[in-house]
């Protein structure tokens, strides 16, 4: 686990609190309000928000997550632990960190069913 973020280590765990029903496609934003609920130093959290006011000053976060979040979110889509999906259609859209060759723009996210 060495080479693994720490927040993949910290969201890993917590996913059927995160998401309780597998298969079921839940809004991005709500998925990251439950984030900050459950890890307040990770994006959505109480402890995030004011690093992220500290060091920005008044710089809006709006809809973007960050590196760490990213990376660890890409990691467990990878692992086929979650899915993140873009449904074209849907108004509140989320960007990841850019990464070429991974999927950048999320409206929903779903958790798998173990294997």
């Amino acid at each position: 686990h060495d080479a693994l973020p720490i927040s993949t280590l910290r969201i890993r765990p917590n996913l059927p609190d995160l998401l309780p029903d597998a298969s079921v496609e839940v809004p991005f934003g709500n998925f990251i309000a439950r984030l900050g609920d459950m890890c307040p130093e990770l994006d959505g959290g109480i402890l995030y928000s004011q690093c992220w006011e500290a060091s920005r000053d008044s710089e809006a976060r709006g809809n973007r997550v960050s590196l760490m979040v990213s990376t660890a979110l890409r990691v467990l889509h990878e692992e086929k632990a979650l899915t993140l999906l873009e449904r074209r259609d849907f108004p509140d859209n989320w960007s990841l960190f850019p990464a070429q060759s991974h999927i950048n723009r999320v409206t929903h996210v779903r958790r798998e069913k173990a294997r």
